[in-house]
Parts: C-alpha cells; sequence; structure tokens
C-alpha cells in the first residue's frame, strides 16, 4: 500500500502525464485535418475518451471488489505504455517543417502579446480556475457524503461513467452540428451557461445533488464543446506558430492557473465555506463571456488573415448560416482577394 511521499509525488506524475498526453494529441489532430475537418470530426475524436471513460467508471466497482484498489495500479502503468507506443507510431503522420527548433523560437519571440492568443490564453486559465473549483467542490461533498473508502471509490466510478454516457452522446449527436451551424461562440457560451446554473443552486441548496449537477455540467462542457472550440481557435494559426505557443498556453498556463487556483481554495477557506466558492466560479464565469465574444471577432479576423495569406483555402472552411461575424470577414477577405486577383490580371 502506496503511503507518505510517494502519494503525492504519483499524482504530480500522472497528472504530467495527462497534460502531456492531451496536448500532443490535439496538436497531432490539428495538423492533421483542416478547418472543415475540424469541425466535423474533433467531437468524433473526443468521443473516444469519453467511450473509454464510460467503460472505466463501470468497471471500477466489479474491479475493485474483485482485485483490490491497490491492483489498479499496474493496470494504470499498462494503459500508460501503450499510449505511449501509440504516441510513438503516429509520429508518422506530423507536417514537416524547415528549421522547426529555430522557427519556433522566432514565433514566441514575436507573439507573446498577441491579442488573439493572450484571449485563448485568458479562456484556457479561466476554465482551469472553474475545474479546479468545481471539481475540489465535488469531491468534499462526495467523501463527506460517502464516508466508506470503497463506497466512495463506486459512486466516483458510477457518476464518471454516466456522465461520459452524456458526454459521448453530445460528442456524436450534437457538437459538430452546433459548431458548424452556430459558430465557436455557441460553443464557448456552453459551460458558462451550465455551470452558472449548477452555482446557483450549490448556494442556495448546498448538497451532494448540487455538487454533482455542477460537475457533470462542467465535465460534459469542458469535454465536448469547450474542447472542440478551443481546438478550432487554433485552425486557422500556422503550424509553426501552433508548435511553439499552443503547448505554451494548453500546458504551462493551465497548470500555472491551476496551482494558483489551488493556492486561492487554501486561503479562501480560512474565510469562507465550501460552497462560496461558488461565488468566485460566477465571477470567473461572467469573465469567461467576455472573453468568448472577444475571442469570436479576433476568430474571424485570424481567420481571414489565414485565407488571405493562402495559408488556408476558402474551400477548406465551413461556416454556420447564423455566424454573422465570420460570414461578414471572410466574404470582405474574398471580395478584396478577388478584386487583387482581377487587378493582376488587367495589368498583365
Amino acid at each position: 500500500r502506496i503511503s507518505g511521499w510517494v502519494v503525492p509525488c504519483f499524482y504530480v506524475w500522472i497528472e504530467v502525464t495527462n497534460v502531456l498526453l492531451i496536448i500532443e494529441l490535439w496538436n497531432l489532430a490539428s495538423e492533421v485535418f483542416d478547418p472543415r475537418q475540424a469541425k466535423r470530426l474533433f467531437g468524433l475524436i473526443g468521443s473516444g475518451g469519453s467511450l473509454a471513460a464510460i467503460l472505466t467508471g463501470f468497471a471500477v466497482r466489479p474491479f475493485v471488489t474483485r482485485f483490490g484498489i491497490e491492483a489498479m495500479l499496474p493496470l494504470l502503468s499498462i494503459l500508460i505504455l501503450s499510449a505511449g507506443a501509440l504516441a510513438l507510431a503516429s509520429l508518422g503522420l506530423r507536417r514537416p517543417t524547415a528549421h522547426p527548433r529555430r522557427r519556433q523560437q522566432q514565433v514566441r519571440s514575436r507573439m507573446h502579446f498577441n491579442p488573439y492568443f493572450v484571449s485563448i490564453a485568458a479562456l484556457v486559465a479561466l476554465g482551469a480556475l472553474v475545474t479546479v473549483i468545481t471539481d475540489y467542490q465535488f469531491k468534499i461533498l462526495a467523501s463527506n457524503t460517502f464516508v466508506e473508502e470503497g463506497a466512495l471509490i463506486s459512486f466516483l466510478g458510477e457518476f464518471y461513467g454516466v456522465v461520459n454516457i452524456i458526454t459521448l452522446l453530445l460528442q456524436i449527436l450534437a457538437v459538430g452540428v452546433l459548431t458548424t451551424q452556430l459558430g465557436i461562440l455557441a460553443g464557448l457560451l456552453f459551460i458558462p451557461s451550465t455551470v452558472f446554473l449548477g452555482s446557483v443552486g450549490l448556494l442556495l441548496s448546498p448538497g451532494i445533488l448540487a455538487g454533482a449537477l455542477t460537475k457533470g455540467a462542467e465535465q460534459v462542457g469542458k469535454f465536448t464543446f469547450q474542447t472542440v472550440s478551443i481546438e478550432l481557435l487554433w485552425t486557422p494559426v500556422s503550424v509553426s506558430k501552433r508548435r511553439a505557443l499552443k503547448p505554451i498556453i494548453n500546458g504551462t498556463v493551465k497548470t500555472i492557473a491551476e496551482a494558483a487556483t489551488g493556492l486561492l481554495i487554501f486561503i479562501l477557506l480560512s474565510f469562507v465555506d465550501l460552497e462560496s466558492l461558488s461565488v468566485l466560479v460566477m465571477l470567473s464565469l461572467g469573465c469567461w463571456c467576455l472573453v468568448a465574444f472577444r475571442l469570436r471577432s479576433l476568430y474571424s479576423q485570424t481567420l481571414a488573415r489565414a485565407i488571405e495569406r493562402r495559408e488556408i483555402e476558402v474551400g477548406e472552411v465551413v461556416i454556420g448560416p447564423l455566424d454573422a461575424a465570420t460570414i461578414k470577414m471572410v466574404a470582405k477577405t474574398c471580395l478584396l482577394y478577388t478584386s487583387d486577383a482581377a487587378d493582376d490580371a488587367s495589368s498583365v
């Protein structure tokens, strides 16, 4: 049975492994698929994780009953090694770039304060804050409700199993349709609209039910609309810029935000109760909405510039009929591009 310093070290190692795997998965997906394919397929790709979580969630109780909690560690090691083998096998799918190391250093030096990337970083940080607080509230409420270790593990397994069934259904049936028809903004606003209601419920009626509903809304939104929308924000960005900046934003910024939130929770709980942390969540969700609206405009501009520079072909772009801002920006770019091409032709 593990104990002492091994426990926090093991937790940190798992968190680092998880972050690196997710970053590399979506980096690869962003390079392999163009924006048109991404809107259709990113939800389906994410459904693989949901399916695995469903199977794992409902398998925890019988597995622990038969083999014990400690037997999960060797199984986890085998799964991580298998993920590493798949990562090595996928190296051939990447697009080659000339002098990638030098190019990434140049991009980092020039692009740190680009408002588009700063806004993406702000959204990722706010998402990390909301995730850490809602997760902490839920797990404390669950541990207070299910005192026995076996009962707690069984409850958590079944909870995440049910949540991931909902996630899987949304990934297959709704995510692609919503992002294609309504645009990125609709996906970015899913978590603020649902988690805000859950946080209000947790303030008015504290308990495991309100905590589970809030965490469930956050978990479903994070692995459906939020993940796909944030990945779509990277599709108009060149490969060199994406490789240089995406690990910093999705890795470093997110990790720092999670650590800062953990420290903030530790300080705040000296003055307020657990449920009052929902006020901070609600304030963060308000900031989230402001950043989301800003990103909708910046995304349209970045997409238009990518088309203008021929980094993306117009035929690769899918714009929903209700995404008026993006339609207007891309139409203006195409008009200017056509006008320039006509001028060049007439001069010849």
